[in-house]
């Protein structure tokens, strides 16, 4: 059975993430400190501290024992009054009575508070069976603390108690006692009115009034008629007067009745004109018979005025027999006594009018003040039933301002944002750190798994600074470990090549040939990468020799032996086979065969054999040429990315290449862990080479070897 695969190891896992931080421990504190303070001062400032300040309502219970014997039902009856009390407090009507005072607009200002966010900082307690009720408010602003207990509790108190006692008993026996004084003043209003008139019942006697007032006037306009016609039987008349067709009506019953229908008829025409317009043949058919109507009431006027009568003056104001001027003025004086008389009655009888609609009022306002005096009289007798059964209400404590918060999560918030602050910013280092995949240290080599080892560090040198020691220190350390290793110990030919250009290969290329030179070792620069210059350096620093007959190109072809292609340098044992222009040996000579037989040919003259073979991904030839050799050695400078390295070397591996190792090249000298000055001089090493450079030593010749107008690979 097979057994199951093991888990993933939490120490693995902690030396994974030490690696792939590579040191940023400092950076991420730094961060993590940063992002701390920020967040520390974020959370104390979003939270606002809670201030609560406390009010104290008491209600004292006086059963009466006639209506409630039961010891259980009065304290049931007094809970359950509280818990209505309490309910009311906490009711939308008292909020909004606290919202709209101004000492509230005037606290809150340009910040107005809901009806549900003022609910939200509201707690109101009452223990079972305590005279107690607790009224708390809970704000940002201690004065709004205060101020809110105090406001609701006014405007309660407004309506259900004061501190002496209860204030809608008070106000009930007030009401009970204005209504009692209103309905005594209107009762002596009504005897007053009784009295002068002698009878309570003023509207029979307005119309018996006013029936004497209508004979009054009949007789009165009865008079004028014969007035009227008696002057117009002795010629005294106006002759221009006429009579009016009213007054005619008024001694004549058939122009009455016409007068009668021409109204009835003008009504209806009107309707119906405007319901159905004025073609309508109904419409047509009333406004015909109005034209007749008033046809027989001209006529019948015309008929009434020119009707004579002889007559005299009797008691009832008519005139008989033939008329006389004596007639006459007894006539005028008739219509003047009765006309003072008709006046005088009006007058009485609008009096009369008035105090009956008086007096109507007065009943009726009596009837409706003892309503309301018996309505109140009975919500006064269950006030005083309900205050002896469940109490007074009374202020026992004023809020005050609070001095300190009563909730404060500014600390907590602060601790918990730093906290957080800090675990964000080392977390955001830490991935960053696992994300990043470029090489910064010789550490990283191994961290990120880039897939061969890591053979040498070689420091950054500038091509304007001096000669660097640590940088010549860090290559002989690295040939010693060649020398060393038994993998190379055989190795006569190799080839350096670089993950791209411009990472110093060819550089790496010289100063390893000069430290195997220096070491008394014969070797040959071959150069296959004649974009960068190698070649034109050993042309620059070749000062005696023959000059060569051709180059790689003429030897890979067999036009030319080996030896007479080699350019010699100034450092003893060290000699460069340069490259021709620009790759005419790519399609001429440049096979694998003519590769192994000329690097055979070279390692037969030569100790050891440096190929600067160009740039995997930039170089056609770089693949052909390393698998020609030995072993290669694959540059890459400091930043690159550990992808770029690994794919170099997976393509490497696909081309049957042995990879030997990798330089990083171009590190900072406080990334290496052995940065020692070595104990190298010019002195020591300049007498192995054949007139080298004034002020030279081999080994820092070949870490400057920019400075001598060798361009960067």
């Amino acid at each position: 059975m097979t057994a199951p695969a093991p888990g993933p190891n939490v120490g693995d896992l902690i030396r994974l993430v030490h690696s792939r931080m590579r040191g940023r421990y400092v950076l991420a504190a730094a961060i993590g400190a940063t992002f701390a303070v920020a967040a520390f001062v974020y959370g104390y400032r979003t939270s606002v501290p809670e201030y609560r300040s406390t009010g104290v309502l008491r209600i004292t219970p006086l059963t009466l024992k006639i209506l409630y014997a039961q010891n259980d039902v009065a304290p049931s009856l007094f809970d359950g009054f509280v818990d209505v009390q309490t309910t009311i407090m906490k009711s939308r009507l008292m909020v909004e009575g606290v919202l709209a005072s101004p000492e509230w607009e005037e606290a809150v200002r340009d910040r107005p508070t809901s009806v549900e966010g003022f609910l939200a900082g509201l707690t109101i307690t009452h223990p079972t069976r305590s005279e107690l009720v607790s009224v708390s408010y809970s704000d940002g602003s201690p004065l709004r603390a205060k101020l809110g207990v105090k406001l609701l509790i006014d405007e309660y108190l407004k309506l259900y108690g004061e501190r002496s006692g209860n204030q809608r008993l008070n106000a009930t026996v007030e009401r009970n006692e204005r209504l009692n004084d209103e309905l005594k003043r209107l009762q002596a209003d009504q005897t007053e009115i009784s009295n002068r008139h002698g009878s309570d019942d003023l509207r029979t006697l307005y119309q018996l009034k006013m029936s004497e007032l209508t004979r009054l006037e009949t007789m009165v306009k009865d008079t004028e008629i014969n007035l009227i016609l008696a002057e117009a039987a002795l010629g005294t008349a106006d002759p221009n007067a006429s009579l009016p067709v009213a007054e005619i009506a008024a001694a004549d019953d058939i122009m009455r009745r016409l007068l009668d229908e021409r109204h009835r008829v003008e009504s209806d025409l009107g309707g119906l004109g405007q319901k159905f317009g004025k073609r309508h043949p109904e419409v047509l058919a009333l406004s015909a018979r109005l034209d007749d109507l008033n046809r027989d009431v001209e006529a019948r006027a015309e008929a009434f005025r020119k009707f004579k009568r002889t007559s005299f003056v009797n008691n009832v104001g008519v005139l008989e027999g033939v008329p006389t001027p004596a007639a006459i003025d007894a006539l005028r004086q008739r219509v003047k006594r009765l006309r003072g008389l008709y006046d005088e009655m009006l007058g009485k009888a609008m009096e009369l009018g008035r105090q009956a609609l008086r007096a109507g009022y007065l009943v009726e306002e009596i009837r409706s003040t003892k309503e309301r005096l018996a309505e109140s009289q009975g919500r006064l007798e269950q006030l005083r039933v309900d205050s002896s059964v469940v109490g007074q209400i009374n202020l026992i404590s004023e809020p005050e301002i609070p001095r300190s918060p009563s909730k404060d999560k500014r600390k907590t918030l602060a601790l918990g944002g730093g906290v957080t602050g800090f675990l964000a910013g080392a977390g955001l280092v830490v991935c960053l750190s696992l994300f990043d995949r470029r090489l910064y240290r010789p550490s990283d080599v191994r961290a990120l798994r880039v897939g061969c080892d890591l053979l040498a560090a070689i420091p950054e040198v500038s091509a304007t600074a001096p000669p660097s020691a640590a940088a010549a220190y860090a290559l002989q350390k690295f040939f010693s470990g060649w020398q060393s290793d038994p993998r190379f110990a055989a190795v006569r030919v190799v080839a350096v090549t670089g993950t791209a250009g411009g990472h110093g290969r060819t550089e790496l290329t010289v100063a390893f040939g000069v430290v195997a030179a220096a070491a008394g070792m014969r070797v040959l620069l071959v150069d296959f990468d004649p974009a960068v210059g190698l070649s034109r350096w050993a042309d620059e620093v070749r000062t005696s020799g023959p000059a060569a007959t051709g180059g790689l190109g003429a030897v890979l072809s067999l036009r030319e032996p080996l030896g007479s292609c080699v350019v010699p340098t100034p450092i003893k044992g060290l000699a460069v086979l340069p490259c021709e222009t620009v790759l005419p040996y790519t399609r001429t000579g440049l096979t694998s065969a003519s590769l192994e037989r000329m690097f055979a040919a070279a390692a037969g003259c030569f100790d050891l054999v440096i190929v600067d073979a160009g740039a995997v991904d930039e170089s056609l030839d770089a693949l052909l040429v390393c698998r020609a050799t030995e072993t290669t050695l694959i540059v890459s400078q400091r930043l690159s990315t550990a992808s770029k390295t690994v794919g170099v070397i997976r393509k490497l591996i696909a081309a049957e290449v042995a990879v030997g190792g990798l330089l990083l090249n171009r590190c900072r000298l406080r990334d290496l862990r052995d940065n020692r000055r070595p104990e190298v001089t010019e002195s020591s090493v300049g007498q192995q080479h054949s007139q080298p450079p004034a002020g030279w030593g081999p080994i820092s010749w070949a870490v400057a070897a920019r400075s001598l107008c060798l361009p960067s690979a």
